[in-house]
């Protein structure tokens, strides 16, 4: 329903069940639209999502408004997102064998305490189990937010220990448990904003020592078209269109998972400048070879 009235609002009653029904997931005689069981689903719609259905007069139809904020709106649409991805799931759980999924996203049986922290200003304990030695360190944080990025979940946090805003990975927590103590974010305090923290970085790696730079670079093949359709960056520019090749600008700090990224596109990406960063796609491009030559 949501999906439908979104897509075509306003929408008389008559035209959205004529359309749910053309969708071919259901057979006519399986759903029951009536007025009662139409209000019925618009409640639980609000309910579960907030989305208020709303009634033109003029045109008789139905429409949804969006979220009063961008963030609350990209919260909905990943709702929906969600949602809409279960349900078809559900629907065809008789096709999993030929449904091939990717694994769902790291460390987010954490994700219902972290939110809860930062709901009720919980100070949290964090475990963390260290890579090289496999040893599990407590240390305790002010935790402000989480970020999904490429199926991986972290949190940003404030380690109190070595007063210092820190990004970790969720799935090397071990546990998390409240320390009784409560948290109070000043007003003039600097504290990481969750809209704009990342802005001028590709990931959530975050180097030091690092300075932010404009980066040129020149793509060809597919790999241009794929880059114009889905930006590396939100700062992401198109400074020339030759119908052979593409040249973009970003403008952030070219940090180790940025260097990556433009690695992974081979030969179809070079980067035109600065010098400094093309010396480092060189060498990340060395140590492949030379991990070969060894």
């Amino acid at each position: 329903m949501v999906d439908t009235i979104r897509r075509y609002q306003p929408i008389t009653y008559e035209e959205l069940e004529a359309k749910i029904v053309q969708s071919g997931q259901f057979d006519k005689g399986d759903i029951m639209f009536s007025e009662r069981t139409f209000f019925r689903d618009a409640n639980a719609i609000e309910s579960i999502f907030g989305i208020v259905l709303f009634f033109d007069r003029k045109t008789k139809g139905y429409y949804i408004k969006e979220a009063p904020s961008k963030e609350e709106q990209h919260m909905l649409d990943w709702m929906l997102h969600t949602f809409r991805h279960a349900n078809v799931l559900e629907v065809y759980r008789d096709q999993a064998a030929h449904i091939l999924l990717e694994p769902p996203p790291k460390g987010n049986e954490h994700l219902s305490a972290i939110l809860e922290g930062i709901r009720h200003s919980d100070i949290l304990a964090l475990e963390l189990k260290r890579f090289r030695t496999f040893k599990v360190v407590k240390i305790d944080i002010i935790p402000y937010f989480v970020r999904l990025f490429r199926q991986e979940w972290h949190l940003v946090a404030k380690d109190l220990r070595r007063e210092l805003v820190r990004v970790f990975p969720l799935d090397k927590i071990a546990g998390i448990t409240k320390t009784g103590e409560k948290f109070v974010l000043p007003e003039d305090e600097d504290y990481p904003e969750a809209a704009t923290f990342f802005n001028d970085y590709f990931g959530v790696i975050m180097d030091e020592g690092v300075s932010r730079e404009t980066v040129r670079f020149k793509v060809v093949g597919d790999t241009a078209k794929q880059l114009q359709m889905a930006p590396l960056h939100s700062s992401q520019v198109e400074v020339e269109d030759t119908g052979e090749y593409v040249v973009f600008s970003v403008r952030l700090y070219p940090t180790s998972d940025f260097i990556r990224e433009l690695c992974r596109y081979g030969n179809e990406l070079r980067v035109l400048s600065p010098a400094s960063v093309k010396e480092k796609v060189i060498a990340f491009a060395k140590t492949i070879l030379d991990n070969y030559d060894a």
